[in-house]
């Protein structure tokens, strides 16, 4: 009887000893499984906020784009409306070309073009041209006002201006002038001087641009 005990006791120890580990890689395994599943979810998480983050940046962008080209529309109508009627307008956008004439008259195409610009090491060419670009109507309505009084009116204007160091113009100065018109060379730096450009990068820079006008005659 004793015997038949002994053996019972030790079967049911060995029945626990033999379990206790399986419990213990089954707790772990699926301890594995949840990490995982919980990192799947996190990265999928992560997915679904980059892709709402590049959505909404393109749709700015878009937006952006769109805000850009109505102002530029706009000032390309206040432009020409402004020549039609003889004021001049400071404000400016793009545009290098329009005409000239009356009722019974042939229109003269003139232009207005610019050359390459000198640029100091503090401000970068390409930000400079981006601004003129997106300015030159103001330039053309300076040229553009004075040429109906003087139809052969043409010539090559150097502008220079510094560039402070928040952006805007410190001073603009006539560099050189074949055109010989102190009204257009005037309207012209008084344009310049309302004009922002990007920072300079540590110091002021120094910016020296031709403008080229030729009345089409």
């Amino acid at each position: 009887m004793s015997d038949l005990l002994g053996l019972v006791v030790i079967f049911c120890f060995g029945s626990r000893c033999s379990s206790k580990p399986t419990d213990i890689t089954d707790s772990k395994q699926l301890h594995k499984e949840n990490n995982v599943q919980q990192l799947q979810q996190n990265v999928e998480q992560l997915q679904k906020e980059n892709m709402a983050a590049e959505k909404t940046k393109k749709e700015n962008m878009a937006a952006e784009r769109r805000k850009r080209e109505n102002m530029a529309a706009e000032r390309r109508k206040e432009a020409k409306k402004n020549a039609e009627t003889g004021s001049i307008d400071t404000g400016g956008g793009r545009g290098t070309k329009a005409s000239l004439g009356g009722k019974g008259k042939a229109e003269a195409k003139f232009s207005v073009q610019k050359g390459a610009p000198t640029v100091s090491n503090f401000c970068k060419q390409a930000d400079i041209l981006r601004v003129v670009d997106f300015r030159q109507d103001a330039i053309t309505c300076c040229y553009e006002n004075e040429l109906a009084r003087n139809p052969e009116l043409g010539g090559k204007v150097t502008l220079s201006w510094i560039i402070k160091f928040d952006g805007s113009v410190h001073k603009v100065w006539v560099e050189s002038s074949s055109l010989k018109n102190g009204i257009v060379e005037n309207c012209m730096t008084r344009s310049v001087k309302r004009w922002r450009f990007t920072k300079p990068d540590g110091h002021m820079c120094l910016i020296k641009f031709p403008f080229v006008f030729n009345s089409g005659l």
